[in-house]
């Protein structure tokens, strides 16, 4: 089996036979080490927001960064030559908001917004025909399951069940059934405690990719670090460009190596940027 070079286009479907595919997927089930190395200086690093940097909270309002925090990313993004992103399903403007004063280098909606320097122009994929449909469908469903929470991003949707856990099997009936009669163009997707509505094809793989393509990004090793299935496709993308996946707790499948929960998380990155200041 072909191992891609470290910052190389990663297509599952590239030549790899059924054997191989399953090699991979034993490899992913294996169990994972406690806990990661120190951040170096070669890693171009991906970071998931909700239960990864921040710790979810009951209602995604009610989410803050905890002092500190924007030091921390700002000294590391300094250290790592720009080379540190926030990719979320969160809008651009959001993850923003939630790490001022630092203004990370980004990828909103799993792919569906891009802030590729900080500071720079924000970019939008088109709208897919029948949004407006799929949206509307969704929030009928949503209307139908009181104690649950709409989430609007806009290209996105989310239900969020976190405060009426009871709700669990119910919501997940429904989703079934709204999956069966949703156009091909758009996908639910499964979440901490939530599901969530977007156009088919937007992941954070891709996004991860799309960044490994820049000047100055290219060569270096991809290192993603999230909480749950969402970012699973980060996690298949930067192993197969010959990086690691982190996992934050025990969700997401196709980990390297795991952190406990997001205070482990900064608990990490502070300590990484403690090791680079001494390194000097």
């Amino acid at each position: 089996m072909r191992r891609p070079a470290i910052g190389s286009h990663y297509d599952p479907d590239d030549g790899d036979t059924i054997q191989d595919r399953a090699r991979i997927v034993n490899d992913l089930a294996r169990p994972a080490p406690a806990a990661p190395p120190m951040v170096a200086r070669d890693w171009a690093l991906f970071l998931d927001l909700d239960g990864t940097l921040l710790d979810i909270a009951a209602r995604p309002d009610l989410v803050q960064a905890p002092r500190g925090l924007a030091r921390c990313l700002t000294g590391l993004a300094d250290a790592l030559s720009g080379r540190l992103a926030v990719v979320s399903g969160r809008r651009v403007e959001v993850i923003e908001r939630l790490l001022a004063p630092y203004r990370p280098a980004a990828a909103g909606l799993h792919g569906a917004e891009y802030r590729m320097h900080p500071g720079g122009a924000l970019e939008r994929v088109p709208a897919p025909s029948g949004l407006i449909e799929a949206r509307r469908r969704f929030r009928a469903m949503a209307m139908r399951l009181p104690g649950t929470l709409l989430e609007d991003k806009g290209l996105c949707l989310a239900l969020h069940f976190r405060t009426a856990p009871d709700l669990a099997g119910k919501v997940g009936a429904a989703v079934e059934r709204f999956r069966r009669r949703l156009p091909p163009a758009f996908e639910v997707i499964g979440a901490k405690m939530a599901y969530e509505l977007r156009p088919r094809g937007l992941h954070k793989g891709l996004a991860l990719q799309r960044f490994m393509a820049l000047a100055g990004w290219r060569g270096a090793r991809p290192v993603f670090v999230g909480d749950d299935r969402t970012d699973e496709d980060g996690f298949a993308c930067a192993r197969a460009l010959g990086g690691i996946a982190i996992g934050v707790g025990t969700e997401p499948a196709g980990a390297c190596f795991r952190l406990a929960d997001p205070a482990s998380v900064r608990d990490w990155l502070a300590r990484s940027l403690t090791n680079f200041a001494e390194d000097r």
